[in-house]
């Protein structure tokens, strides 16, 4: 089966393969996400589409932002349900609570993400896991490409649904570049086992019209959360 949605395609297999062990259509299952430049030709493409920053840096919800950088990738994480992993006696990074996916509709463009469509899919998500005080998440990973219609219509979707309670953002794009693989959650996991996150990397001056780029401290490098473990 072939998952073809642009960027979150590593993450939407990781949800299917959650519904899967859900449905018990499987015990375990690895997912993998991938991206390489083999040739210059999407590169073209994208640059000529305006989506890529001259300067090949990502300045995720900075007033300077001007698209984002490529990186390359090949990565994967094993999943299988908790009580198995107990049992077995499996090293256990993370619990997935829940997955949620959705489509944005008719929109733009491939550029344009719907923030209503982003909002609903995150509520969704917090549903399913039946987590019904919101103000408990510390951090939201973002996608964050860097782009002037990108960034605020995300981070409008999320101070819709945190409402400023104080929940920090960050996006892996400014510091390791956009592998439309499965590195964000991958770069998550070490910093949840560090007790700690990365700000934004080129965070300087928030554009105006991201609301949550005004209520967050993104400026410092990291914010340590406790004690080192």
């Amino acid at each position: 089966m072939t998952i073809r949605t642009g960027c979150s395609s590593a993450l939407v297999g990781l949800h299917e393969a959650c519904q899967a062990l859900y449905s018990g259509e499987c015990s375990s299952a690895v997912i993998a996400g991938t991206n390489l430049i083999i040739t210059p030709t999407m590169t073209i493409a994208m640059t000529e589409q305006g989506v890529l920053s001259p300067t090949g840096s990502c300045k995720t919800f900075d007033a300077a932002a001007d698209g984002y950088a490529r990186g390359e990738a090949i990565n994967a994480i094993y999943i299988k349900k908790l009580d198995d992993a107990l049992r077995d006696g499996d090293p256990i990074r993370a619990v997935i609570r829940s997955t949620s996916t959705n489509c944005d509709g008719k929109t733009p463009g491939i550029a344009y993400p719907s923030s209503e469509s982003h909002e609903q899919m995150i509520r969704r998500a917090y549903r399913v896991a039946g987590i019904h005080d919101i103000s408990q998440t510390g951090f939201v990973e973002c996608h964050g490409t860097g782009t002037a219609v990108g960034d605020p219509l995300e981070t409008a979707a999320i101070a819709n649904v945190f409402e400023g309670r104080g929940t920090f953002i960050g996006s892996v794009s400014t510091t390791h570049a956009s592998f439309f693989a499965i590195s964000p959650l991958m770069v998550e996991l070490g910093e949840t086992k560090r007790r700690s996150f990365r700000g934004c990397f080129w965070h300087n001056e928030p554009y105006q019209s991201c609301p949550g780029s005004r209520t967050q401290d993104n400026t410092a490098k990291y914010q340590f959360l406790g004690a080192e473990s």
